[in-house]
């Protein structure tokens, strides 16, 4: 967008006042060829928005009026500015993740960027209330993250998951709509549409000075807007719904003064000095104050306004700013400068005001727009003249009406799509649920399909998300189509590759597979469940594999043995033993491919008694010295009986057999079971017994242990 060349009419529309300015750019600076400001009779404006349109337009006709006089010519458009009241600033997230790794698009970051911003619009929305229509005007990326990890730039990595934080701010259409309602009562056609903080921006800091980290306050009438730049950019807005009314409706309240008449003094309070301030309030009576005392005592209101701003201004920037720059009427209240400063525990000479006299290149012969009041239109101008601001076009998305307000001058597809409403999951497509089973022990995944990404196009020609949008674009746009899951049947799963084969005592035998869902054949239409467990086995068993096995003589035994009183029944298989791959197996076993099968005909060695009570926990034992003769005791563990006489495991069992199981305790074992089996007749005329461990007196309870020495005399 060009530089015009013709002057231009500048209008802020503030909640006191409305500014016009009549302006022409004059080599790098800016000229004022006329201005008029001019006070609302009654408060047709609140906290910067339009409440009674007429009421408005009545004065904006005033000020068009005056100024098309100072002219000589009529005045037909004008550059405006929305209230920064109604910003709105929201930070939001938004996640992908692949199916595997892959490589990061620009395309996919516009994505997951529009994803975050629509996240951000609905996080703006009143619950369950009606939806409110927002234009999004800006966003910034607070943060990139690569598979939880922190990044400049997400474009070329390769990860699994990506997300993105952005920090997005929007501005009611309403706003908007009312303002364009006022022009047109007007007769004015807008010209162009800026911010009303970023004009002030525009006109106080340089791009040089917006590498700092810097807070501009723009303190109004009703209310005060914040814009926070850092890195040569704005990437924050602000809005504190308290401002120089508070102030003045203070004074109303004190004095009973008429809203217009407390104005007057708040105004007159910088610059009174020493002299008393006379005023009449709403009963007739003329009342006399020294400035400083009406100043001491607004002071509570003063700090209130100030932690506002101050608090307002750490949550949006997380710490308090290298400097505090503050425009506008308010920001002449006495001792807000200061409270800020002290609030936000900064040096006070770094929180300060800014005036015209601060634009560089300024020419102002008029000396209307002196006063730091003056600086919001005067940047208001400076970016008409730079042909700057907001832009709108209308397009279409998929035959919907949408009004594109961007803060660039090509407005893009990605800024339509934000525009229409459209969530960021009808631009990739979810992919399809994957199926996982396990064959013959490999972990195998059937993947669903990717789906179909969404298809862009703008005036019938293939686009892309950063594609740029002209006036009256049509925009298609085929949502994507999620994919499909994985199913899986039996004809799905790979057979091994053939021939197949298993040995039998060294001889290859081919093999006719069938497959098992855990363990049992499938219905060969039926889809097979996600974590199946299944095995290509041998459609016939060993029994059809080996006729030996159905040849061989009698192969079954039956016993009846009674253990600790129970009788139970104990089949022994002989004749023929048979193992797959080292184990035994089942005659009734089908085998897989690759097996190894042994058999071999055997005799019946009888029934073990470890066949009829398992394994058992092994008996410890220690051993001790009685009278110079080793003896072993046992000290835990199990002792076996059959028949009533002791046996180990290995031992072979009779049929009708009584097999008791006696579980030993694990403490250590005591003098008597030394004593068991030992021949201890006294001599005649002997004395009583006496019993010595380890030269120690000791009885039957005495504990022993491993090479205990033991001696058993009498007396």
């Amino acid at each position: 967008m060009s530089k015009p060349a013709q002057p231009l009419f500048i209008l802020d529309i503030g909640t006191r006042k409305v500014a016009g300015v009549v302006v022409k750019p004059k080599g790098q600076g800016l000229k004022v060829l006329a201005a008029r400001v001019l006070e609302h009779p009654d408060r047709a404006m609140r906290d910067g928005q339009v409440h009674r349109v007429e009421a408005v337009a009545e004065v904006v006709k005033q000020v068009k009026s005056a100024l098309e006089a100072d002219m000589g010519h009529p005045l037909p458009e004008a550059a405006v500015a929305a209230a920064g009241r109604a910003l709105l600033t929201q930070s939001a997230a938004a996640h992908r993740r692949y199916p595997c790794p892959t490589e990061v698009t620009r395309e996919d970051l516009l994505a997951l960027e529009l994803a975050a911003a629509r996240a951000a619009q609905s996080a703006l929305q009143p619950p369950g209330g009606k939806r409110q229509l927002l234009h999004c005007v800006g966003f910034s990326v607070v943060k990139f993250q690569l598979d939880q990890e922190s990044l400049d730039d997400l474009a070329g990595h390769r990860g699994r998951e990506i997300s993105v934080e952005v920090l997005a701010t929007f501005l009611p259409r309403q706003v908007v709509d009312s303002l364009m309602a006022v022009l047109r009562r007007a007769k004015l056609a807008a010209t162009s549409l800026t911010l009303e903080p970023i004009a002030a921006l525009e006109a106080t800091l340089p791009p040089d000075l917006r590498r700092m980290n810097i807070a501009l306050v723009d303190v109004g009438a009703g209310t005060s807007d914040i814009a926070l730049t850092r890195e040569g950019s704005v990437f924050g807005y602000a809005m504190v719904t308290q401002a120089g009314d508070e102030i003045t409706e203070r004074l109303c309240e004190h004095y009973l003064l008429e809203f217009n008449e407390a104005e007057r003094i708040k105004r007159l309070l910088d610059t009174a000095g020493e002299a008393p301030l006379a005023f009449t309030s709403i009963l007739g009576k003329i009342i006399q104050k020294p400035a400083a005392e009406i100043i001491e005592h607004l002071s509570p209101d003063v700090s209130r306004l100030a932690r506002a701003i101050a608090e307002a201004i750490s949550k949006l920037n997380g710490q308090a700013p290298r400097a505090v720059v503050m425009v506008g009427g308010g920001s002449a209240t006495p001792g807000l400068g200061e409270a800020v400063a002290e609030i936000l525990g900064m040096d006070p000479h770094r929180v300060g005001t800014r005036g015209p006299d601060s634009i560089k290149g300024l020419e102002n012969p008029t000396q209307v727009l002196h006063g730091i009041e003056g600086v919001t239109p005067l940047g208001i101008g400076m970016l008409a003249v730079q042909g700057r601001g907001l832009k709108f076009i209308s397009a279409q998305v998929n035959g919907q009406s949408v009004q594109l307000l961007a803060l660039t001058e090509e407005p893009t597809v990605f800024d339509a799509l934000l525009s229409a409403g459209r969530e960021v999951r009808h631009l990739y497509p979810r992919p399809g649920q994957a199926v996982t089973y396990t064959l013959n022990g490999r972990l195998i995944t059937r993947p669903g399909t990717l789906g179909q990404p969404a298809h862009l196009q703008v005036n019938d020609a293939d686009a892309t998300l950063d594609t740029v949008v002209e006036e009256n674009a049509r925009i298609a746009f085929q949502e994507a189509r999620d994919g499909e899951d994985a199913v899986l049947t039996p004809a799905d799963v790979a057979k091994p590759k053939g021939p197949h084969w298993c040995t039998i005592n060294g001889q290859n035998r081919e093999l006719n597979l069938q497959l098992l869902y855990h363990g049992q054949p499938l219905d060969p239409e039926q889809p097979i469940p996600d974590r199946a467990e299944l095995t290509w086995v041998s459609s016939i068993s060993l029994l059809d594999l080996i006729p030996e096995l159905e040849q061989a003589p009698e192969r079954v035994l039956r016993y009846r043995v009674s253990v600790d009183g129970r009788q139970r029944e104990v089949v022994q298989q002989q004749g023929i033993e048979l193992k797959v791959n080292g184990r035994s197996a089942d005659h009734r076993d089908h085998p897989r491919p690759n097996d190894r099968v042994e058999w071999t005909r055997s005799e019946s060695g009888g029934l073990r008694l470890s066949e009829v009570v398992g394994d058992l926990p092994a008996t410890s034992r220690i051993t001790v010295q009685v009278n110079g003769q080793t003896k072993a005791l046992d000290t835990g563990g199990c002792r076996l009986f059959v028949n009533g006489q002791p046996a180990s495991q290995e031992e072979v069992v009779p049929d009708q057999a009584e097999i008791v199981v006696e579980t030993l305790a694990s403490a250590p074992p005591i003098m008597s079971q030394a004593l068991v089996d030992l021949d201890l007749k006294p001599p005649k005329n002997a004395g009583p017994l006496i019993i010595l461990v380890d030269g120690q007196k000791a009885a039957f309870t005495t504990p022993l242990r491993n090479g205990s020495q033991i001696e058993i005399t009498f007396g």
